[in-house]
C-alpha cells in the first residue's frame, strides 16, 4: 500500500475563527474540552476529534478539535490567535488531504 492510497484529497470551504467569536465562550475551550491551540480546527460532525489533515496551499497540518454550528460537510474553520488574522484569512476554497478511513 502506498501513502497515496491511504489518503483522500478533497476541496473544502475554509474560514477562520478566534476564541472571542460568537459561539465561543471567550475562554478558548473547544468542543473536545481542551483549550484552543495553533493548528486547531472546527470540523464537520462526521469527523472524529483528533483527525489530523494537511492543507497544501497553506503548508500546514491541522487537527479536528472543535465543532461549529455553521461547520457542515465541505467546511472547515481554523482557529486563529487574533481577530485581525482571522479576518485577513477570510474565506478560501482549499485542498484538504485526509486519512483514507475518514472520508
Amino acid at each position: 500500500m502506498t501513502l497515496q492510497s491511504t489518503m483522500v484529497i478533497t476541496s473544502m470551504l475554509v474560514t477562520a475563527y478566534t476564541a472571542h467569536d460568537a459561539g465561543m465562550n471567550g475562554l478558548g475551550i473547544m468542543a473536545n474540552g481542551h483549550h484552543v491551540f495553533q493548528g486547531a480546527a472546527a470540523c464537520p460532525p462526521d469527523w472524529s476529534f483528533g483527525v489530523v489533515f494537511y492543507l497544501p496551499e497553506l503548508s500546514k497540518f491541522a487537527m479536528c478539535a472543535d465543532r461549529g454550528s455553521a461547520i457542515t460537510a465541505g467546511r472547515l474553520d481554523l482557529w486563529m490567535r487574533s481577530r485581525a488574522a482571522a479576518l485577513e484569512f477570510g474565506k478560501r476554497r482549499l485542498r484538504v488531504v485526509l486519512p483514507w478511513g475518514l472520508w
